[in-house]
């Protein structure tokens, strides 16, 4: 619709109808945010935490190529920073932040438990092999 026919459309209108017509918009305008509110924010948390757990699965392998476990100990860093950031978790001290904080602590305890998981397949793979031969 071009803007002379709108502009002729709005002429033809009384302000009584006009105004009927503006609230009338208002109203599906509000009642659509009210019903889909809660749906976007919805969908805006999945995708950033899973961005975030990403992310943090990411920055956990290339930080394990320079040191996998905390100087001095034999403790992995990656599982350490886990069982730290589910506890600040857990304490509600991450109130508005609680979904990501969590997506955070996963991906770093998937990525920890992983690396064990496969370093005890390696060591048991060597201990199959040997009893073959």
């Amino acid at each position: 619709m071009s803007a002379a026919a709108i502009a002729e459309k709005l002429d033809e209108l009384s302000k009584h109808e006009l105004v009927q017509q503006l609230a009338r918009a208002k109203s599906h305008v509000e009642n659509f945010n009210k019903k889909h509110k809660g749906t976007i924010k919805r969908v805006t948390t999945v995708v950033a935490c899973g961005t975030v757990a990403a992310v943090t699965g990411v920055a956990a392998g290339l930080l394990e190529l320079k040191a996998p476990l905390i100087p001095k100990t034999r403790i992995r860093w990656d599982l350490a920073a886990s069982s730290l950031l589910g506890l600040v978790n857990l304490s509600g001290a991450t109130e508005e932040l609680q979904p990501f904080v969590q997506s955070a602590s996963d991906s770093l305890s998937g990525h920890g438990w992983g690396r064990l998981g496969e370093k005890f397949g390696e060591k048991h793979l060597k201990l199959k092999r040997t009893a073959r031969t």
